[in-house]
This record gives C-alpha cells, sequence and structure tokens, in this order.
C-alpha cells in the first residue's frame, strides 16, 4: 500500500510539471547548439556566422524564426550577475542579481515569448571585436542595450515605465548604469521547470565582447524533426569542420 501512494504521488508530480506554464512555447520548437570558438573563431567571426546561420535557416522551408542564445534553457544552465539599477536605492548586501542571456533578434519569438513595452532587439545593435591584445578580463562591457522581463520590472520599477532608464553591472558604489533598457519581456522559467520565474536581463549577442557559443532555437511550422536534416546541412555549407550537438526538439528538452 506504501509503495501504490508513494507510486500515485509520483506520477501526479509527473504530471503536474508536465502541465506547468514556463513561459515558453515548447512545441514546433527545435534546439542545437555549436562552440565555434574550438575552432579559432573570433568573437566578430562568431557573431558574423550567427547571422549567416540565422539567415539561411530562416529562408529553409517550413522554418518560422530562428532565434541565438549563449544559454541552454531548461537545462540546469545559468549565467548570473549583480547590477546596478538607475534611480533604484538597494539595501545594503542586497543587489539584484538576474539571470542573463546574450540573444540575437528573433529569439523572443522564436521561445514563445512576447515584448510586452517597447522594441526587441535589432541587427544594427551590434559592435565589432576588441582588440585581441587585451585579455577577457581587460575588454569593456560593451552592450549598450538590454530587455529586462516583467519580473524585473515589477521590482524595481513598480509602475514607472523602465523603458528608457538604464542598468549597470556590477553592485560597487559608483557602477556607471550605462545599459539602456529598450524593451520589456514576458516572464519564462529559465532553467528548470520547478524554479520560480527569475529576474531576467537580456543583453545583444551582437554585442558580446568574447567569444560567445551558440544555442540556436529554430521555430517551425510543422513537425521539429523535419527541421533537423535541414539544419544539418546548412551547418555543413557554412562550416563542415563545425559540429552541432545536442539537436533536439525543445519539448524533448523539458521532458
Amino acid at each position: 500500500i506504501l509503495l501504490l501512494i508513494a507510486a500515485g504521488l509520483f506520477v501526479r508530480t509527473l504530471q503536474n510539471l508536465k502541465l506547468a506554464d514556463t513561459g515558453l512555447e515548447v512545441s514546433r520548437l527545435v534546439t542545437f547548439q555549436a562552440e565555434p570558438s574550438l575552432l579559432g573563431y573570433s568573437a566578430t567571426k562568431i557573431k558574423q556566422f550567427s547571422r549567416d546561420l540565422k539567415q539561411r535557416l530562416e529562408a529553409q522551408p517550413g522554418v518560422q524564426v530562428v532565434g541565438i542564445g549563449t544559454v541552454a534553457k531548461m537545462s540546469g544552465n545559468e549565467w548570473d550577475s549583480t547590477v546596478t539599477v538607475e534611480g533604484y536605492k538597494h539595501e545594503a548586501g542586497r543587489m539584484p542579481g538576474p539571470y542573463f542571456d546574450a540573444v540575437t533578434p528573433g529569439y523572443i519569438p522564436a521561445m514563445g515569448m512576447k515584448i510586452l513595452d517597447g522594441r526587441d532587439f535589432r541587427d544594427s545593435d551590434y559592435n565589432t571585436e576588441a582588440p585581441a591584445s587585451l585579455s577577457i578580463d581587460q575588454r569593456p562591457r560593451s552592450w549598450k542595450v538590454c530587455l529586462i522581463n516583467k519580473k524585473f520590472a515589477d521590482t524595481y520599477f513598480q509602475g514607472r515605465n523602465p523603458v528608457g532608464y538604464h542598468v549597470g553591472f556590477g553592485g560597487d558604489p559608483g557602477t556607471p548604469t550605462d545599459i539602456e533598457i529598450v524593451g520589456v519581456f514576458s516572464d519564462a522559467k529559465y532553467m528548470n521547470i520547478r524554479d520560480e520565474v527569475p529576474i531576467q536581463i537580456l543583453v545583444p549577442y551582437y554585442q558580446t565582447f568574447y567569444q560567445p557559443p551558440i544555442v540556436a532555437y529554430v521555430r517551425t511550422t510543422g513537425e521539429p524533426s523535419a527541421a533537423f536534416a535541414q539544419i544539418r546541412s546548412v551547418m555543413k555549407e557554412l562550416d563542415p569542420q563545425l559540429p552541432l550537438y545536442a539537436l533536439r526538439s525543445f519539448e524533448d528538452q523539458v521532458d
């Protein structure tokens, strides 16, 4: 009887997790990853490769939109940092610590999220690579604009429109707040289904100062598996030496 009760609770937990609202549209979405830096790609070359990859995939039949990021969602990975918010008085030792990702235009609709205020990123949100002579620690944080999620806006702006305000990396006194908030996007989970929705910031992939990985999301109009061969073909055309991995439907990733 105890085993039957435990099994019933376990099945019910799985059902509840399956029905949980992630804020993401998991159906008709394919994800895969690549690491161009392992082949010696510079930051500038990776950004150009990603633009070409996005354009070619979006030209394929049955592909609706493509977004590229640096953190694989719903896989236990994270990128977080303390930040300073313009006009907000932080309590000592309690600086905001949002989760981050660097993403391309198209990432928001590809993931099934929405822009609630302001604008999405544009291809023109771009910069070139810092001098190769500088180490990563020496290179300036190059992001000029960002998006925040609704929870971040509700927490730190409390009814004010955050578009046009600024944030900055770090929590030390005098931290420059030089990254402009240009949009607010809908809330979504980040690491896994069990976690609460965190405060989040998105920065432009094309303004990264380091050699970013490629975590791609391809939204399709039909069965996701139909896009697998198209993705492999496009990657082979762009660079047959660059392997892709973790190719699967996002629904399988969540499961």
